[in-house]
């Protein structure tokens, strides 16, 4: 675990694979299609992707799927990732996206979000 600027702490990102979010198994890291055939990352007219709703990148073991959207340019941006909230969010931004709205498969999540404020 690391620290933050504002003392919280956060997982390292120990990870970086894909992984298949229903079978529970890791992808091939030459693989380039999720179990659908939709590319793992890409683009087309309606913005890019890293992941999939069937493959997402694991950022750290946790029983959750995060989904972020956001925009990179000018264009919509979609992750889906395994992890927490926080290092979803993180990713992100460190590669240059502005993040909108977080889906989070954690219950906790909601309400983590609500005392926040």
């Amino acid at each position: 675990m690391r620290t933050t600027e504002n003392g919280t702490r956060r997982p390292k990102i120990v990870a970086g694979y894909f992984v298949d979010v229903q079978a529970g198994e890791r992808l091939a890291d030459h693989e380039t299609w999720d179990a659908h055939g939709t590319p793992l990352i890409g683009m087309d007219d309606d913005g890019f992707w890293w992941g999939t709703e069937r493959a997402a990148w694991v950022l750290h073991e946790y029983p959750f799927v995060v989904v972020v959207h956001g925009t990179l340019g000018c264009r919509p941006w979609d992750g889906y990732f395994v992890g927490t909230e926080e290092a979803a969010i993180e990713y992100a931004e460190t590669h240059g996206v502005t993040v909108g709205e977080v889906e989070s498969g954690d219950p906790e999540y909601e309400a983590r979000q609500l005392r926040r404020y």
